[in-house]
């Protein structure tokens, strides 16, 4: 209510009141999705095949390495930038695709995949002059093609993972966690491996799904 001005308005950020409910997710629709992609340009159209196949923010889209990606195999292998969890997704054919269009020709395997224009990390937070400054490209890209489109509601790139999520929820819970990397509770990752086949099967019948949606 701004009533005491001299506080921080980001308290949320430390402090968290129960609602008493199940916290709402916010997601796209199919349709919502396909008006999307239709108006994307190609590369965020890769940006977005990214997400939903693989569950990746935009922090992991930044990080993402020349190497990390299997090619022969249909793979993208790789350590979470947040949680540091590895993770093994399939590669859907258009998200394969995508990627082949702006593969570097004699980058090397620990060279990013994604560099913006100027050849700088896509995501970016620095100081200049003693003032905080802050870029996403992939931020900024999604908020561009929201306004064009005309679809907001409060959300934003992140909530593709977590239409991804949603969908391989539905598809195999059992692999919701594998697909969105978290980090292992307990004492489990000590001593189960992770079955990635059955990941797998939950993206192939994910891609199925969003046929219609992820096209030309």
């Amino acid at each position: 209510m701004h009533l005491m001005e001299n506080l921080p308005r980001n308290l949320e950020d430390i402090a968290r009141v129960p609602n008493g409910g199940e916290p709402r997710v916010a997601t796209f629709s199919l349709d919502e999705l396909k008006t999307l992609w239709d108006a994307a340009l190609r590369r965020t159209r890769c940006w977005m095949a990214l997400a939903l196949n693989c569950g990746m923010g935009q922090k992991d889209i930044t990080d993402l390495k020349v190497g990390e990606i299997d090619w022969a195999g249909g793979y993208i292998e790789r350590t979470r930038s947040k949680t540091g969890v590895k993770t093994k997704h399939k590669l859907w054919g258009k998200t394969l695709d995508l990627l082949a269009e702006f593969r570097t020709v004699g980058a090397a395997p620990d060279d990013r995949f994604f560099l913006n224009e100027n050849g700088l990390p896509l995501l970016r937070r620095w100081v200049e002059d003693g003032v905080f400054r802050h870029c996403d490209a992939i931020k900024n890209a999604i908020d561009r093609l929201l306004l064009k489109t005309g679809l907001n509601g409060g959300r934003g790139f992140y909530c593709l993972r977590k239409t991804g999520a949603s969908l391989i929820e539905t598809i195999d819970p059992a692999v919701t966690e594998m697909y969105l990397a978290h980090a292992e509770q307990g004492m489990k990752k000590h001593y189960a491996q992770r079955d990635w086949a059955r990941l797998e099967r939950a993206l192939l019948e994910m891609e199925g799904r969003l046929g219609g949606v992820l096209r030309e």
